[in-house]
């Protein structure tokens, strides 16, 4: 399997009783206050374009953005809706926390939060080959075959260097 692909996460299989969870680590929606915080940490970690899908996550009402923390320090964050409705991404974990099942508590929450908002299925944009196997041990993502990440919707994206 090569290239990046969208994959396609069927809800209905999640339920907010299996929420995963991952000891001393606690998984959130994300605060108005903490924007600037939660975003600056994005920019740092994962770059200007994740930073901007991160903030406009925090304009959904409700928030659109989860946070993983541990004794008060950002471990990881997802958001859904930020580019596109029914997309849930960015999805960033520090490297830190990675291996630790963090990221896999996190991606579900965000899939339990979508189906509570009344999505049937959730669009997992633009993962690169490394990552699509542990979306589909996280979330039974399946690949979308005839997709073309980023090519549909983000043509002529101006350029954040």
């Amino acid at each position: 399997m090569t290239g990046s692909h969208d994959m396609l996460v069927r809800l209905a299989t999640f339920s907010e009783e299996e929420a995963p969870r991952v000891e001393g680590v606690v998984i959130r929606r994300a605060y108005g206050p903490e924007m600037e915080r939660v975003t600056a940490w994005v920019r740092e970690q994962f770059g200007e374009g994740w930073a901007s899908e991160v903030a406009q996550a925090f304009y959904g009402q409700p928030k659109r953005c989860l946070i993983a923390t541990k004794n008060g320090q950002l471990l990881g964050v997802g958001a859904y809706d930020s580019s596109h409705l029914g997309v849930a991404g960015p999805l960033g974990v520090h490297p830190s926390a990675r291996g630790l099942g963090v990221g896999a508590a996190l991606i579900r929450a965000l899939m339990i939060e979508m189906k509570r908002r009344g999505y049937r299925y959730a669009i997992l944009g633009w993962i690169p080959a490394n990552v699509q196997e542990f979306h589909r041990k996280a979330t039974g993502a399946v690949n979308i075959e005839e997709s073309v990440p980023g090519m549909e919707f983000f043509q002529g994206l101006l350029t954040l260097e």
